[in-house]
């Protein structure tokens, strides 16, 4: 067990990042009884292992040690936000500490480091030569499939008009929903599943802070409520939801990249996207650990300290409002922060690559596995 530990170390150590945080995350791991533990400490940047238990812990987490092996052996698809994997851990103590920690083991597949290649050489010129974001009214599904292999974003109207819930309220899905679980829960002390009542009440009640579900799965009871349109559901992977209170000028959604095309319909309320071209990746100080979307130092895009991060400045931004009953198409690679301009209600979901291999405009059929 102590092998998996200092593995687990050491592709943490190798990814480390600029962060505020620090403290000791103990790692515990049990094999039909028998227990090991590591201590990790984050100090100015930087990581220390040791065996020896120090006088207080920040955070302790703990496993078995086949879901750690699990994790490692899968690291081009771990995700702290899994429901399987929030299941088979216990976490007491500093959530953001443990969660900046076992984010730093995540690693990219083979072919993802190559589609990044193939889209930004696709995209060299888009910085300066795609100056807005299109919207089109009821596209035909040749439409889409072109404007999506052109790496083009852009805003479908018209093509969700058979939804429910368009422009209507937190309280009207908290009458129909409220009962459906949406995550585990994490806090201390606490145990079961946070329900789509519980957290709306949170949305309800906050006084200002960032209160927003981060793209946890959309609960499979309203799966047939929110099928997205022109495609099967199975080219799609699992649904999320991104839901919550209006953010102002603080992102709900930090700065990243998604390894797939990706479609975002809202439902009701309004989010701010601003996205940069895939070419634009070295003026973004992304970071090295990563697998199915990537994320960078620069959290929030507006008001960004050049000083700190001067090849920001570089940069050119693209921004669009979408609305209640709109659809953003995100082609893979493109960076996007979220802004909730009101309280909001969306589904996301991103296309298997596989699925797009068979569709995509003159292509022959290929399967490709990420």
């Amino acid at each position: 067990m102590q092998d998996l530990l200092k593995k687990l170390f050491s592709l943490m150590q190798d990814a480390i990042c600029q962060t505020d945080l620090s403290g000791i995350c103990e790692v515990t791991l049990d094999d039909n009884g028998d227990r090991v533990s590591a201590f990790i400490e984050l100090e100015n940047n930087e990581l220390k292992f040791s065996e020896e238990a120090p006088q207080k812990t920040d955070v302790v987490v703990k496993m078995k040690q086949e879901t750690l092996a699990r994790v490692l052996d899968n690291l081009d698809h771990f995700d702290l936000r899994d429901p399987n994997f929030l299941m088979q851990v216990s976490v007491e103590g500093n959530l953001d500490l443990a969660g900046y920690l076992f984010n730093l083991i995540k690693r990219p597949s083979e072919k993802v480091d190559e589609l990044i290649r193939e889209t930004e050489a696709k995209c060299q010129d888009y910085k300066d030569s795609v100056t807005e974001i299109k919207r089109i009214h009821k596209p035909s599904k040749e439409e889409v499939l072109n404007l999506i292999d052109e790496s083009m974003p852009f805003v479908m109207t018209g093509v969700l008009d058979d939804w429910e819930f368009l422009s209507s309220s937190m309280e009207e899905i908290k009458k129909k929903y409220g009962d459906t679980r949406l995550r585990p829960v994490l806090e201390k002390g606490k145990e079961g599943f946070e329900t789509m009542g519980d957290f709306i009440e949170k949305v309800e009640n906050t006084s200002g802070d960032i209160v927003y579900t981060g793209g946890c799965d959309l609960p499979p009871a309203m799966w047939s409520k929110f099928r997205l349109p022109f495609f099967s559901p199975e080219t799609f992977t699992t649904p999320q939801i991104w839901m919550g209170a209006k953010s102002g000028d603080t992102p709900c959604t930090a700065l990243h990249r998604d390894c797939c095309n990706g479609m975002l319909a809202n439902i009701f309320g309004r989010k701010k996207m601003i996205l940069f071209s895939p070419e634009q990746t070295e003026y973004l100080y992304a970071l090295k650990a990563f697998n199915t979307f990537q994320t960078c130092e620069i959290k929030n895009v507006i008001g960004v300290n050049t000083e700190e991060f001067p090849s920001f400045a570089k940069t050119r931004a693209l921004e669009v409002i979408v609305g209640p009953g709109e659809l953003l198409v995100i082609p893979a690679f493109w960076w996007h922060c979220v802004y909730a301009v009101d309280n909001v209600f969306s589904i996301s979901a991103g296309m298997q690559w596989d699925a797009w291999e068979e569709l995509k405009p003159g292509n022959e059929t290929v399967s490709l596995t990420i």
